[in-house]
């Protein structure tokens, strides 16, 4: 994508420890299934051997929702992979009202909710001040140019463009057009 003339340039980051990844997952009960589990466990078995090392520090958010990202982005995770449902206007969370799952009498975790369309403005403010260097959106359309002519602008972007104008990101690889996760 072509990023705003105005961005400063990039200046190398030292990483201390391990880097640090964050898989959020979220497959909303109104939409599509899409097994995020499968791919987040995909993953970090491929990044096992670092990860014993402790080279990468590989955390899961599954069902996520807008409030467990913001809270999970204040570690400071130096990439963000989305797994999930996207538009050309942004991406889906969960809105956190899916039934809990109790094991022992204690909450282990929630159902799948509703969706929560989360805009590129949300997303650039709740990545404000992180060490964040790619965000990697595995989320359909989510760089597909909508046409904003109809609302008195004649500029076509989507949500990558729209997240890479917002913030400081220097890298976000996303997907132009539909893409499944059914092999």
């Amino acid at each position: 994508i072509s990023l705003s003339e105005n961005r400063k340039p990039l200046q190398k980051i030292q990483i201390r420890g391990a880097l640090r990844v964050l898989f959020v997952g979220a497959s909303p009960e109104s939409l599509d299934d899409l097994k995020v589990e499968k791919t987040a466990n995909e993953l970090e078995k491929l990044l096992d051997a670092p990860i014993k090392k402790k080279q990468i520090a590989f955390k899961k958010l599954l069902n996520a929702t807008l409030e467990e990202l913001r809270q999970e982005l204040l570690k400071d995770y130096h990439i963000l992979y989305f797994a999930g449902h996207g538009s050309p206007e942004g991406i889906f969370l969960d809105d956190g009202e899916g039934d809990e799952i109790k094991q022992e009498g204690r909450v282990i975790g929630r159902e799948r909710g509703d969706k929560s369309l989360i805009s590129a403005e949300t997303l650039s403010q709740a990545l404000k001040g992180k060490q964040t260097r790619l965000v990697f959106l595995a989320a359909c359309e989510t760089s597909k140019a909508v046409d904003k002519a109809s609302e008195g602008s004649r500029l076509l972007r989507g949500f990558a463009q729209e997240l890479g104008e917002r913030s400081n990101l220097p890298a976000i690889v996303a997907m132009q057009y539909f893409i499944s996760d059914m092999q």
